[in-house]
């Protein structure tokens, strides 16, 4: 798999720094979404095949509350949890909007995690605007990913009726933030 590249600047401008993180996230980025839609076509095409298997978030879900104890205690308070079986079944992924809004109306999911930049002429702004229309999707989670992360861009997505925008590349963190 292709590397993101590691961008340096003259730091002595303290212009510089921001301008340099933000190229360097943009160009991670880029590189993960090139290297998700070369897995795309591999599957589209049958050189790979997926296996579909349940995920236990519950180590998941410790982990985010053990790293949540310290600023509950900070905070004066006690953090008590009491998790049960929590187990996900992810197995539907749609490549565009209208797909995607197709495969959520025959099964109603409890998320719907949504790129900005659906191919397809529907972007995922439209996605949500179509998803809070229709009334079986109105309770569903709707979560935004994107490589942008200005206040504007947070903005656009809870006009849209997005509930979250995490910022891309997603990891681990992020990803918990959806169960939260």
């Amino acid at each position: 798999m292709a590397q993101g590249m590691k961008i340096s600047a003259d730091l002595q401008d303290s212009r510089a720094a921001p301008l340099v993180e933000r190229v360097d996230r943009q160009t991670t980025a880029m590189t993960r979404m090139l290297e998700d839609l070369l897995d795309a076509s591999r599957i589209a095409f049958g050189k790979v095949s997926l296996q579909i298997e349940a995920f236990d978030l519950r180590p998941l879900l410790i982990d985010a509350l053990q790293e949540q104890a310290p600023h509950a205690r900070n905070a004066g308070l006690q953090l008590i949890t009491q998790i049960a079986s929590c187990v996900v079944d992810g197995d539907r992924v749609a490549y565009d909007g209208p797909s995607a809004i197709k495969s959520a109306l025959q099964s109603v999911p409890d998320v719907i995690l949504c790129d900005l930049g659906l191919p397809g002429g529907m972007d995922g702004f439209a996605l949500a605007r179509a998803c809070r229309a229709e009334e079986s999707l109105r309770g569903v989670r709707l979560v935004a990913a994107s490589g942008y992360s200005s206040a504007e861009d947070y903005a656009k997505s809870k006009t849209a009726g997005f509930d979250l925008l995490v910022v891309k590349p997603l990891t681990e963190k992020s990803l918990s933030a959806l169960i939260r």
